[in-house]
């Protein structure tokens, strides 16, 4: 058995070990393109990234790194995942964080669906401690969200989508008083219901030349992405609330001025079908 004498690192306190452990995690970088950067909003979150793992070696070392790490949830409160890792480690993981809020980044590389729907199932469960949540999923696995029915302490959502199905059903997040950051990417049809009286950047980014349209309807906000068509540019007025006419680049822009008057960023972006550079207008 080790002792303060043999490792000094155990004369230390323990708060004093547990910021070190928390040097130990690896950063995740973000798989999918950061709108934030349009606005020096990214933070540098030291994500764990349970291919490596480091906490759950950390804690073979000896009993009492063990007992330290164990004892503090907010080591256990940031994780990286995607649907090739074993569930079973994110299993082991997510309940050492026990009530602490989450921090969670989560995609689908095997485009999977009932892979990365079991992976969604695994989190459910500790919904009511998400904080920030990035999902890049299947769209049937999104839809899984909306049998969910309160975020209380969800303040930042990215909801991804890289592979499109045809789906008339749209993703609702219900019950997120907290939401102040919302990023939607090529994701067809979300609704915040009730709207966030919080809720002031919102982003909306489309890989093909699509209409981004916000809209409220019985208390709930409305996103929704209308393809163009060029024999009818633009849509109709009543599905609007605000049109912008084509820019010089050829993407179609609509924003929703007046819609929810806490807004202070909205951002709307998208790319032509045949590559280029997105482009980008805030509000």
């Amino acid at each position: 058995m080790a002792t303060n004498r043999d490792s000094p690192i155990l004369s230390l306190a323990t708060e004093i070990i547990i910021e070190i452990f928390k040097h130990c995690l690896p950063p995740c970088d973000n798989p999918w393109p950061n709108p934030e950067t349009l606005e020096n909003l990214r933070r540098d979150l030291p994500w764990p990234s349970p291919s490596e793992a480091p906490l759950l070696v950390v804690a073979q070392i000896c009993h009492q790194w063990r007992e330290i790490c164990l004892e503090a949830p907010e080591l256990w409160a940031a994780v990286a995942f995607d649907d090739t890792r074993s569930i079973e480690l994110l299993e082991t993981w997510l309940p050492r964080a026990r009530n602490h809020s989450l921090t969670l980044f989560i995609e689908s590389r095997d485009f999977d669906n009932d892979r990365a729907t079991t992976l969604l199932h695994t989190l459910i469960p500790y919904h009511h401690q998400w904080q920030e949540v990035h999902f890049s999923l299947p769209i049937s696995t999104l839809r899984q969200l909306n049998n969910t029915t309160a975020f209380p302490r969800l303040e930042r959502l990215t909801l991804a989508v890289e592979c499109l199905e045809k789906t008339s059903d749209p993703v609702i997040i219900r019950g997120a008083p907290l939401l102040h950051f919302a990023q939607i990417l090529n994701v067809p049809d979300v609704i915040v219901d009730p709207p966030s009286n919080h809720l002031s950047s919102l982003h909306l980014i489309y890989w093909d030349r699509n209409y981004a349209m916000l809209s409220q309807s019985q208390g709930s906000l409305l996103l929704r992405r209308l393809r163009r068509r060029r024999s009818s540019y633009p849509p109709t007025r009543s599905k609007l609330v605000e049109y912008r006419k084509q820019d010089d680049f050829g993407f179609p822009y609509a924003s929703a001025t007046g819609t929810t008057p806490n807004y202070r960023r909205r951002c709307f972006s998208g790319r032509r079908d045949f590559g280029g550079n997105g482009r980008a207008l805030i509000l």
